[in-house]
């Protein structure tokens, strides 16, 4: 496979130049670590909060079916979401009753790959080496050509360029779906999933749809030439299928309304999952998504933390690597020490927001903290105190007994 190759250079006070930039965006990165960590555990705490006291007052039903004892209280119910709507795509004219009709469109393009390598010289110059090698591929999004390295492919010499698409991706979702007696909120149909594919049979009589289009696999395929479809695809085809979400069995908690609708618990809280599942199993879930999307964000605000750290530090590196070898064992250490820092500092606030909720939890987090931070503090005073006790003059030995 041809590419081309692109060497940059950047000498060393450049990047020295570079890295004191880089103080303001590592200062800023640090900061909003701490405003994402904190955030991120406020919304856990009311999260846990609010679905546990959700589910000490929710109600379970044995069906769908509404009671005005109910109103204003979150109930819990299974039953089969369906709708009387028939949803239709007006550009190509698909139509099925369902609760969604999603269209996927694809169009083929070029797609550049990048491939870099840097190196540190002797002197602190840093040199990269870039790669760009070139593929078709199908993407349901705009590839933009533009910002290619080069618009001429390195083997065949032709033109690399990729057209605006014309049609896009779009999803249809019925307006009144029902479970029983209970209308779903948008929010809640949002939740519902479960496509499965709606294979079209025949080009639709309308003098709005490509001229050359042509069913395949299902779907309509649409060539970039009036031509038609030889051979492989082509820059510029499209090929459209479309998905379906057929009515289906779901489980609800939610706040019941005097008006058959249902509305989220605290402003905040409601559940709606695929399938039968009891009260005490939604919470769980639930709870099992807000600690998954905690850790994420935790990682997250961990990660932002350390590079911003490393963004701080970094002319104390650079000032190294004039000597390659000696650049990165000083790039290294100070990394270890970023990582404890930002390990160390990103418990303590995960620790403190805690403490209200759950003093127990909060009290070990913040214990674990401080015990990483004791153990490097003792690690480095028996580094310390080792040469010093080297160093020291032997005792002189006890007198003889009788002397």
């Amino acid at each position: 496979m041809g590419s081309y190759t692109e060497v940059t250079r950047q000498s060393w006070i450049s990047r020295m130049g570079g890295a004191f930039k880089g103080i303001l965006a590592g200062l800023l990165l640090f900061i909003g670590s701490f405003i994402l960590l904190g955030w991120n555990e406020y919304r856990s705490v009311k999260e846990y909060r609010g679905l546990n006291q959700m589910e000490s007052v929710a109600v379970a039903l044995e069906s769908p079916s509404y009671n005005e004892v109910n109103d204003g209280v979150p109930v819990h119910f299974s039953g089969m979401a369906t709708t009387t709507e028939t949803l239709n795509d007006p550009t190509f004219l698909v139509s099925a009753q369902a609760l969604k009709l999603r269209r996927v469109v694809e169009m083929y393009q070029w797609k550049e790959n990048k491939t870099p390598r840097t190196e540190t010289k002797v002197g602190g110059a840093e040199e990269t080496v870039t790669e760009y090698t070139y593929e078709r591929v199908w993407s349901e999004g705009q590839i933009s050509s533009s910002s290619f390295y080069s618009n001429i492919h390195p083997d065949t010499g032709e033109q690399m360029v990729n057209p605006s698409m014309m049609y896009s991706s779009e999803t249809y979702t019925a307006e009144n779906v029902t479970v029983g007696d209970f209308t779903l909120s948008a929010s809640l149909k949002a939740r519902i999933s479960g496509s499965e594919a709606l294979p079209v049979n025949q080009i639709p009589p309308s003098a709005n749809f490509p001229a050359n289009a042509i069913i395949r696999d299902g779907g309509y395929y649409i060539p970039a030439s009036l031509m038609g479809a030889t051979g492989g695809p082509q820059i510029g085809d499209y090929r459209i299928r479309f998905e379906v979400v057929r009515p289906a069995t779901v489980t609800v908690v939610a706040v019941q309304n005097s008006n058959r609708s249902l509305t989220p618990y605290m402003e905040d809280f409601e559940l709606l999952s695929m399938g039968e599942f009891t009260l005490a199993q939604m919470f769980e879930q639930a709870q099992a998504a807000r600690a998954t999307l905690t850790w994420i964000l935790r990682l997250v605000g961990f990660a932002m933390m350390f590079i911003g750290l490393n963004m701080i530090l970094r002319p104390l590196s650079m000032l190294t690597e004039v000597i390659p070898l000696l650049g990165r064992i000083t790039g290294g250490i100070l990394s270890f020490i970023c990582f404890i820092l930002a390990l160390v500092l990103s418990l303590i606030t995960i620790g403190i927001m805690w403490i209200a909720v759950r003093p127990l939890l909060g009290g070990a987090i913040l214990a674990v903290a401080a015990g990483i931070f004791l153990l490097i503090f003792f690690i480095r005073k028996k580094k310390d105190d080792a040469p010093a006790a080297a160093a020291a003059p032997p005792s002189a030995p006890p007198p003889a007994p009788g002397s």
